[in-house]
């Protein structure tokens, strides 16, 4: 079976200024082809069997620092189990991101 290396985007600082002075502005920017990709990978779930590993998503590191400066820790949510993942993707839904599920299964 191959493996895919996995993708890392580079996130970007800049800096605004503003009335309430210099501010720290970070984004990632996702190439569209990679969400692209993402949905395929999604779509060839649906003919796999689920092994004792399996990609459940793919989440840019910007909305991962942004849940941990909103509270939701997300390396405390995969110590939880089965429970804490199905809160990871409920949130991923929640904000209207779910091109970064990257299967169709239950979990």
């Amino acid at each position: 079976m191959e493996q895919k290396q996995p993708f890392v985007f580079d996130t970007q600082v800049s800096f605004a200024d503003t009335p309430d002075g210099l501010v720290q502005v970070q984004s990632q920017e996702i190439p569209a082809e990679h969400v692209a990709q993402l949905k395929r990978d999604k779509i060839d779930t649906t003919h796999d069997r689920m092994g004792e590993f399996h990609r459940v998503a793919s989440i840019p590191i910007e909305v991962l620092h942004k849940w941990d400066r909103e509270g939701f820790v997300f390396e405390d949510e995969l110590k939880s189990g089965t429970k804490g993942l199905q809160r990871i993707l409920n949130r991923l839904k929640a904000e209207h991101l779910d091109a970064f599920i990257t299967t169709n299964k239950r979990v």
